[in-house]
């Protein structure tokens, strides 16, 4: 059994795993795919949600108004992802390092009008 991943028989090898992403993602682009490529999409929601991956204790209002715990949140995230979420992406350790942006999830208009961001527990700002 594996200890990271329970539910796999075999510890995953994230070289060949991201050798065989880029060419399934090569070979669509190309319009000539081998399979269909599997995305899962997701957000910083999903850390909020969880306690047991949002090891910071951060809230959405903390992460909208503290840069510092936008970045941790952003780089637990995204570690997260790449050693726990298998589908057509890059896994294991990015090779040109961790990447964060600015991220105010769906409030980036009403914000830049002028209209206040209400926080209800720790859930997505409205």
């Amino acid at each position: 059994m594996n200890a990271n991943h329970p539910w796999l028989a075999q510890k995953i090898d994230f070289q060949k795993h991201n050798e065989e992403v880029k060419k399934v993602w090569d070979a669509f682009n190309k319009r000539h795919p081998c399979r269909v490529p599997v995305y899962i999409g997701g957000s910083i929601r999903n850390l909020f949600g969880n306690p047991e991956i949002n090891t910071t204790g951060y809230t959405f209002e903390e992460f909208f108004n503290n840069p510092q715990a936008q970045i941790e949140c952003q780089l637990i995230y995204t570690k997260w992802r790449r050693f726990n979420l298998v589908y057509d992406q890059e896994m294991g350790l990015p090779k040109d390092g961790w990447s964060v942006g600015v991220d105010f999830q769906n409030s980036y208009d009403a914000a830049l009008y002028g209209c206040p961001i209400q926080y209800f527990g720790n859930d997505v700002p409205a």
